[in-house]
């Protein structure tokens, strides 16, 4: 060892050498629904005038069919993939099916309710208390960080670029840029070969169960699931998590000792 390099981690007999990190739902709050209902009664609110003329329903039932609408769309896993790779697309898509509904075909304002959702979204954008000094941490104790997301590659980017993240890994892989994503075994090779890092000393880090602990578990990787409450119910329907969390902030005590974590047995 070098001097002044940190000591090696050892957690449970086994040597840690890197991590895995997702980044929506992990490190920045893109996810939580009540931002999905704001958003959409922003929206709605802000064309009020034209959406008056053309249906009796009033703004928070209007933003409630889009929200179903929307909920309904990233219920099928070819259509949340295509949705999360064309971001406007989608998003006029969810607006545009909506509105037939209603009886309204005006593509003007499918766009203007579009973008106006969009943007409300990413202004709620915001880093998951604590996130960046347990990154901070985890670069102290010696970890190689890669981020792997998925998404469209401009979007992702942009969220990084707003946060500072990019400073704190040896990699970033994005599904967009790739041409592969989570749960592909191509995504996390890909991170393991970028990160020089071996599957057996490295731990994924996610909120997604299916994303970031079955997959890469099945590539002999630990896993720690940030707990999430809209997912816990298909925790058993695949291989468990070494550790659970509440948070991305408690992932350094885990390797530290400070934080024991839940063990996988309830979700």
């Amino acid at each position: 060892m070098s001097q002044g390099a940190p000591p090696p981690v050892v957690v449970d007999g086994r040597r840690v050498r890197g991590m895995l990190v997702d980044l929506d739902g992990t490190l920045v709050n893109t996810v939580a629904p009540p931002m999905n209902r704001t958003a959409w009664l922003a929206a709605v609110t802000a064309l009020r005038a034209p959406l008056a003329e053309r249906t009796r329903m009033a703004p928070p039932e209007v933003a409630q069919l889009l929200q179903d609408t929307a909920t309904v769309f990233w219920a099928d896993a070819e259509r949340h993939r295509w949705g999360r790779l064309h971001p406007v697309l989608q998003r006029e898509r969810v607006v545009r099916e909506a509105l037939c509904t209603l009886g309204i075909h005006d593509p003007e304002l499918v766009r203007a309710l579009a973008a106006a959702y969009a943007a409300d979204k990413h202004r709620q954008f915001h880093l998951f208390a604590g996130a960046l000094p347990a990154l901070a941490r985890l670069c102290a104790l010696g970890l190689t960080l890669v981020l792997v997301t998925n998404g469209e590659g401009v979007s992702q980017r942009e969220k990084i670029e707003r946060f500072d993240l990019a400073r704190w890994f040896a990699a970033i892989l994005i599904e967009g840029e790739q041409g592969v994503g989570k749960p592909d075994p191509e995504m996390y090779r890909r991170a393991l070969i970028a990160g020089h890092l071996d599957p057996d000393a490295t731990i994924m880090v996610g909120d997604n169960v299916e994303w970031e602990v079955w997959a890469p578990s099945r590539l002999g990787m630990r896993t720690v699931w940030v707990r999430s409450p809209h997912a816990g119910a298909r925790l058993g329907l695949g291989p468990a998590p070494w550790r659970v969390v509440g948070a991305f902030a408690d992932v350094p005590g885990l390797l530290e000792g400070r934080e024991p974590g839940c063990l996988p047995c309830a979700p």
